[in-house]
Order: C-alpha cells, then structure tokens, then sequence
C-alpha cells in the first residue's frame, strides 16, 4: 500500500546533494532489476484505450485492431492486459484531483517509478556504468563488442529485452495525450545523456527510436503541447557528437 511513498524517498535520495552515491548503492542492491520486473507488473499496455463514444481519437493512439494489445503482452511478457477502471462511473469523471482529472492510484505509481528511473540514470558526467544495467545481457554484448556498428545495430537480438528497450517501445505506443509519455522520453533522454556512440546506435535503430521520433515529427496533425518539443530533446540526444546515428 506504500509503493508510491517509497518509490518517492528512493526518487528523494537519487535527486540529493549525494545522488553519486545513492546510485552506486541502489545499482549494487538490484534497484534494476527490482523496476524492471515491476515495470511488466505496472501493465502499460492498458493505460490509455481509445474512447469508443467519441468520433475523434489520436493519430497515435492504439486500438483494438492494430494488434497493439498482443504486440505488447509480447513484449512486456504479460497476458490480457486489463484496462484500468472504476466500479463506480461518477468517479471516473471526477478523477482524485477534481473534474476532468484522469490520476488514479494506479498512475500515480506509473508516475513515480519513471521519476525514480529518470534519477537513477541522470548523471553530470560520462561513463556511468549504472546506466547500463538497463541493458538486457545480450543487448549489452553486443553494443561493446567489435561488431556494432550503424549498420548491425538494428539487428534482432536473442534474449530478454533490457529495461531501455522496455521504455523505447513504451514510450513509441502511448498516445499523444498520455500523461506518461513525456516521463517514459526524459528517462530514455537521460540515458542517453552522456551515452557512448555505440549506446546511441542502439536506441536509434535497435526499437525503431529514430524512425518513430521522424515519422512524428513531420506528421501534419496537430500536436499536444509540448510533444513536439519532447520529441526534439530526444531526437538532439540521439545525435549528440554522432551524426552516424542519423543514417
């Protein structure tokens, strides 16, 4: 009953005075793989359905016809994702912070652990080798050995999925209006953030990163407030000190 509550002082300590220390110490105690089976458990292919009662919807939104609940349940290895809902109707409109809000519980937490994940990776320097624990072990080997390159990286790998490509695919299903997609880009961002040539290769090529963030940015459609500018933070760190990253 106490997840967001801890995942909060965790998120405190990894945003303090020491934060070095804090994410030697977590990274050292499983911090990782502790969120990355949390993430499957958080179910983020049910947070936002279209609305079937209204004629408009996002041009990124998924539906039930575009195999966008199986492609998930593949990939976060979870079944029948179920839609979050409330027994009572009247509640659903009201929402915990007023009329119009959509917060639950259930994405209070979401919001929190993409804070605590977001701290955990920012860091003022290079080489942090923290970061890379987001790897999965066959993704990892294959970004530092001699073989990867702009043109192999977008190769399909054997193995289970590291928590960055988790985040990636995530982030490229919600829809524009989604209150988690600007937190699922700022914790790809700051991985990102200070990455080697080889880690940018593989976020740009590796889950369809680079191709997505394009494609997004030169649709006509009318953007949420501030996507566009989300979406440009991610891309500049893509190709940070690497153009390669752009072909």
């Amino acid at each position: 009953p106490y997840q967001v509550e801890v995942l909060f002082v965790l998120c405190t300590l990894l945003g303090g005075r020491r934060k070095v220390d804090a994410q030697i110490l977590l990274g050292r105690l499983g911090l990782v793989s502790l969120m990355d089976d949390m993430f499957e458990r958080l179910g983020w292919a049910s947070t936002r359905t279209q609305n079937e009662d209204s004629g408009t919807s996002s041009a990124n939104a998924p539906n039930e016809g575009d195999g966008y609940g199986e492609t998930a349940s593949a990939i976060f290895g979870f079944s029948n994702p179920n839609q979050d809902q409330d027994d009572n109707a009247e509640e659903e409109h009201t929402g915990i912070h007023g009329p119009g809000c959509e917060c639950n519980p259930e994405s209070a937490l979401r919001v929190q652990y993409l804070r605590l994940l977001h701290n955990f990776c920012d860091r003022d320097c290079d080489n942090y080798y923290g970061r890379r624990l987001l790897l999965g072990p066959s993704e990892r080997s294959f970004i530092f050995s001699d073989e990867c390159n702009p043109s192999s990286v977008g190769r399909s790998l054997s193995g289970r999925k590291g928590l960055l490509s988790k985040i990636i695919i995530a982030y490229k299903c919600e829809p524009d209006d989604s209150p988690y997609k600007f937190w699922l880009a700022s914790c790809t961002e700051s991985y990102l953030r200070g990455s080697s040539h080889k880690e940018q290769w593989f976020a740009a090529q590796s889950s369809g990163l680079l191709d997505y963030l394009v494609d997004d940015l030169l649709d006509d459609r009318l953007h949420c407030a501030g996507s566009l500018q989300t979406a440009f933070d991610l891309l500049g760190e893509l190709c940070k000190g690497n153009v390669s990253s752009l072909t």
